[in-house]
Order: structure tokens, then sequence, then C-alpha cells
């Protein structure tokens, strides 16, 4: 997207979308990103809540974690800010960030993920670097309990085409159509936490022909095909396709996940923001089973490009349209009507 005129003065367009658990941000082609609280009502003494503005960093994609937020810019370097407590940064040390702070690796990355406090990066090479809360495994360093403070690339010469992640737990597409994971299962895939497992490495590799992309989250794994989301409960036994699946036909690749929620702009025959949320019934201590997915949607104007969703609010953006938000509620629907935050205005 690029700077386009309105009124005769020129408009800066939205080229990437987050939004973490208390906040949105979104990134402007002028290199301007601004980020902002999803509600007045929250505690401006919260550090990871105030509002943040930076210039001269054009980044191409943001991701967001529950505390913190990344940016990726064309030349391949990372930067981040908010929370640093587990990491996830990857400064090097703990310190909060107010404003963004870069990576420390010398890698030239070209896509970027997070999960609830942890970050992955996509290199150049298809090498995927980590960083952050390694205590479910999202890491993959081998080892539970220690966070990682510097990037590390994620072991056993894997080379991938693109990575995902959500909550404790990261997901790659390699070049030969299969899948690996690694960090915290989805529910009802073993004893404890939920029945759920911790893998500190890359699982075991899961076939995915016809595959694009991926989203995960703690909740929902979804495969992206062309014009197709195919999003699933669990992942039973670590195959593909899910074992309670739901499918969107998408306009795009604007799809996104968080907590048990999966959204994606769809045609119904109008555009609309559409999401699947899924749910469980705990048959034991240490089994679930996944419940039929709901379906919860909005219509949207135009067809935004951008879909950004975090554990309260599901965002749209694309182009010169505002950063529209809808709350998504405690059963994981969305609700209500859109608003747009008052520090990014259009």
């Amino acid at each position: 997207m690029s700077s386009s005129l309105l009124g005769g003065q020129s408009v800066a367009t939205i080229r990437a979308l987050a939004v973490s658990g208390t906040q949105v941000c979104a990134a402007y082609d002028d290199g301007v990103t601004r980020c902002t609280p999803l509600s007045d009502s929250l505690r401006r003494d919260v550090a990871t809540e105030r509002a943040m503005t930076s210039r001269n960093l054009p980044f191409t994609a943001l991701a967001a974690g529950r505390e913190h937020v990344c940016g990726l810019t064309a030349s391949g370097t990372v930067w981040c800010w908010g929370s640093n407590r587990l990491g996830q940064l990857g400064t090097a040390s703990a310190t909060w960030q107010g404003q963004p702070r870069q990576v420390r690796s010398a890698e030239h990355f070209t896509a970027l993920v997070a999960g609830t406090s942890h970050t992955c990066a996509l290199a150049a090479t298809g090498q995927v670097w980590c960083w952050g809360d390694q205590w479910d495994g999202a890491v993959g360093a081998y080892e539970a309990g220690a966070s990682v403070f510097e990037p590390l690339p994620i072991g056993g010469a894997r080379h991938f085409r693109s990575v995902a992640a959500g909550g404790a737990r990261t997901c790659g597409l390699m070049p030969s159509d299969s899948i690996v994971c690694w960090g915290l299962t989805p529910p009802g895939q073993g004893a404890g936490r939920g029945a759920r497992l911790r893998r500190f490495t890359p699982g075991p590799s899961m076939p995915a022909p016809l595959v694009t992309g991926l989203v995960v989250s703690d909740g929902p794994s979804c495969l992206l095909r062309v014009a197709e989301l195919i999003c699933g409960g669990s992942l039973r036994a670590d195959t593909l396709p899910p074992a309670s699946t739901a499918r969107l036909t998408i306009v795009g690749t604007a799809a996104a996940a968080a907590g048990p929620v999966a959204c994606a702009v769809v045609r119904a025959p109008s555009a609309q923001l559409e999401c699947v949320t899924f749910s469980y019934a705990r048959n034991s201590a240490t089994t679930m089973t996944p419940i039929t997915p709901t379906r919860s949607s909005l219509s949207v104007e135009g067809d935004p490009a951008l879909v950004a969703v975090g554990t309260t609010s599901a965002c749209v953006a694309g182009g010169l349209s505002p950063v529209r938000c809808a709350r998504v509620d405690a059963n994981g629907r969305l609700t209500g009507s859109w608003f747009t935050p008052l520090a990014i205005p259009r």
C-alpha cells in the first residue's frame, strides 16, 4: 500500500495491523506507527497500556503478544517494545521499552509472529529464530523454565516457508508441504494443564498439501489455502486436518486468531468479518473433546486486507479505511458494533 491523495492532500495508508491483550497498533507507509489502548477505561499508569507513536521506522509487518509488540522493516530488521520481563523483546535484557528497540540479530528477516510472551521471525535463509518465554516450549530451546533473551535458531537443520505463533505455541510450514509445531499443544493431547502436552523441540511433521500459510493460537489451528481457511479445535494425534473443523471461504489472506477464536474476512454475499470460536468438553482429568465450533460475524465496508485478533477485540483495516475494532465477549463471540480507536484517526 502507498500514500494516496484525499481532498488534495497526501494521506498515509495502513501497511500492518496488530492487536495485543490491551492495545491496537497500526503501521503506516509514511514510517509512523501508532498504538493506543482499546478502551478509555484502561489504566494509563500501566506501562504496557500507554499510547505509543514511533516515527521513521517503516514497518511492513507487526506482531503483538499480551504485553509486547514487534515490527519488521523492509530492510529485514526487527524492533520490539513493551514488556520484556520474559525476554520477548529480544534485546538481551529484561528492561521494559516504551519505544521500539532493535532485536539483537544480524539476520535478514522476512516474516514476524508473536505468541503471548514470545516472538519468532523467519530469516531469508529459511531458518526460524525465536525468543521470549520458554516455559511451555514455544521458543524451541530444548529445555523448560528459562526465558530466552536473544534470538535462538530452531534446531534440526530445518528450513521453513512460513511461521505462525499464538499463545504458547509455534508452528512452521516447511518446503516439503509439511508442518511441525512446538510449545503447548491444543487441549486433549496429554495429562495435566488442561489435557495438554509441552513440546520443547519441534514435534513430528504433519502432511499439509496445498497449504499456503498457517494461523495458530492457544485454541484453534488453521490452514490457509487458496481462498479458504480451515480451522480445527484440536490436532488429534498430531495429524491434519483437525478433528473438529470449520471452513471459511475468505477474501485474500486476511485471517488471524487469538485464544479460542479465529477470524477472517468473508463474502456472504457482502464483506463480513466472520469469527469461529472453539470450546471443549472435559471427559476426565486428562481428556477433552472439541465441541462443534460456533460462529459470529459483523458486516465490514470495502475489502479489508488486514485482520488482527486479540483476547478482547478483533480489528480490521486496509488502505485508506480507518482501523475498526469490535469486542470479543467472554464466550469468544463478536459483540456490539464497530468502533474506531481514538488514537488512530484517519
